[in-house]
């Protein structure tokens, strides 16, 4: 298992021992960088991402520990694209998630651009960038995005899910308990709800088999 450490200047690379967890992890390499990045994130078990504002830098760490460059790109957006959200691929899949300002309408409009992952090159391209969704500039602060299977993720409003897919809104969900210090969570199959007081454990599913597509959840 390895971590990948965002310094000044540069990421560390570490090592973890699973087998034995009170060794602690060892630095095995290193990169320079070129600019802050804004995200950092593994994608697959020895590649990782470096994610600046207007290009994606893949890296490989091989097995003599060294650290190879895979791709490197610029996401080829408008400019008036700001870089907002990338979550954690599934089935190979990564979506980039920017927002476009929209001062006059009070929105950002949110966009997707997809890399698929299983089988990195330098001459791979990105696939067109997607319009998802505009969102009220007053809910932009509680939105987190996460997916949940290779073309659908979801968009968490803190007090309510958004399901959707290919540019357009599967199903949503929400909650009752909407206090200021509560939130929901989601994780995969399921979502968890966080309050002052408890914590509760759902199985969240969505029907696809069924017109239009639900949302299931289940205690």
């Amino acid at each position: 298992m390895f971590i990948a450490i965002e310094t000044i200047g540069e990421v560390q690379v570490f090592k973890y021992n699973t087998k034995r967890i009170k060794t602690p992890p060892a630095l095995i390499n290193k990169i320079r960088l070129v600019e802050k990045p804004q995200f950092l994130m593994f994608l697959k078990d020895s590649i990782f991402g470096v994610f600046y504002p207007t290009y994606l830098v893949i890296h490989a760490i091989d097995d003599s520990s060294s650290i190879r460059q895979l791709f490197h790109k610029p996401y080829g957006v408008p400019t008036s694209f700001i870089l907002m959200q990338v979550p954690r691929p599934s089935d190979y899949i990564l979506n980039i998630f920017f927002r476009e300002p929209s001062e006059k309408a009070r929105i950002n409009t949110l966009w997707r651009l997809e890399l698929d992952l299983r089988n990195i090159t330098s001459h791979q391209n990105f696939k067109a960038v997607m319009r998802v969704y505009d969102i009220p500039n007053h809910l932009l602060k509680d939105l987190k995005i996460s997916n949940f299977a290779r073309d659908i993720f979801i968009m968490n409003f803190k007090f309510e899910l958004l399901a959707a897919k290919d540019g357009y809104i599967m199903d949503s969900a929400n909650i009752n308990y909407e206090k200021e210090e509560s939130f929901l969570v989601h994780n995969g199959e399921s979502i968890i709800l966080i309050t002052d007081i408890k914590m509760e454990i759902y199985s969240f599913k969505i029907a696809t088999n069924v017109k239009p597509n639900k949302i299931i959840i289940a205690s």
